[in-house]
């Protein structure tokens, strides 16, 4: 579980550290206090032939431990960031959780790569409806003076609907409104008109959901794939609340033929009476 106290723990130790307080610098350090050594009694391997031949070679092999350490490190870190990432597209969940733990369980050199890990850690921890964690981490992400404008904006999104889902109602509709003010193309409007959505079904605004409801839903097939499920579940949500059953019903139709019924629910609590209430979409075994 992806509590608080993980997702500190975990922003802690992939946090870039000085190259010399890492494990796999210890050669670099030991060749140092050798090479110092050797610089302050130079005549001392005239006087030893024995270390004169085997210093050398002690140099070389410990510069061949740290490359071969270092190299190591960043395919295995490689590795993870990759795997992980398919691990939630395939929703194996349970593997996202290793692996992401595991990812972030060290430093990270390259900031990308860390806070596409971090992206990914919120993922997780928002499939767990762990939204404390998921917040911390994306208000981590969006202090860092590292972060450049894709990752903000996608961090931006992801905190707007963790807001709404701590019910901090307020600050969730000033990002909302924010980002909405923000010249996008269309397929990053399509993220903002579904995280709006959402504001209006989790506060109850109804009449605002149904608004333009044809537009939205053009704009989430276009843009969305899969995750415009999401959208057409909400859609249908905000049509049972305002008494127009069979629109209701005929969203939740689209929801679940992308996606299933107890997954829209999972994410969107207030999808459960609509699940109860219209039938879903099948789908084969």
């Amino acid at each position: 579980m992806i509590s608080r106290h993980t997702a500190e723990v975990l922003l802690d130790r992939s946090r870039q550290r000085s190259v010399w307080l890492a494990p796999e610098s210890i050669p670099l350090l030991l060749i140092g206090i050798v090479a110092g050594a050797v610089i302050a009694r130079p005549d001392w391997l005239g006087e030893n032939s024995l270390a004169a031949f085997l210093l050398p070679q002690a140099v070389l092999l410990s510069i061949l431990v740290w490359l071969w350490r270092r190299t190591r490190l960043q395919k295995r870190t490689s590795y993870l960031a990759t795997a992980v990432w398919e691990a939630i597209r395939l929703k194996d969940w349970p593997q996202a959780e290793s692996l992401v733990s595991e990812l972030l369980a060290r430093p990270i050199r390259s900031f990308a790569t860390r806070a596409q890990s971090l992206m990914a850690l919120v993922a997780v921890a928002e499939e767990q409806q762990q939204y404390d964690a998921a917040q911390h981490v994306l208000e981590a992400i969006l202090m860092d003076p590292q972060t450049n404008a894709g990752q903000r904006f996608v961090a931006q999104v992801a905190l707007a609907g963790t807001l709404l889902r701590t019910q901090q109602l307020t600050d969730a509709v000033n990002l909302i409104e924010r980002l909405a003010r923000v010249g996008l193309p269309e397929p990053l409007r399509a993220q903002i008109e579904l995280l709006s959505l959402l504001r209006y079904v989790v506060m109850g605004q109804t009449d605002d959901a149904v608004a333009q409801a044809d537009e939205r839903c053009a704009m989430f097939r276009r843009h969305l794939g899969t995750r415009a499920g999401y959208g057409y579940g909400l859609l249908s949500v905000a049509f049972d609340r305002a008494g127009q059953p069979e629109r209701a019903a005929a969203y939740w139709r689209d929801a679940t033929l992308l996606l299933r019924a107890d997954e829209i629910v999972h994410r969107f609590a207030e999808a459960q009476p609509v699940a109860e209430k219209y039938p879903a979409t099948e789908w084969p075994l």
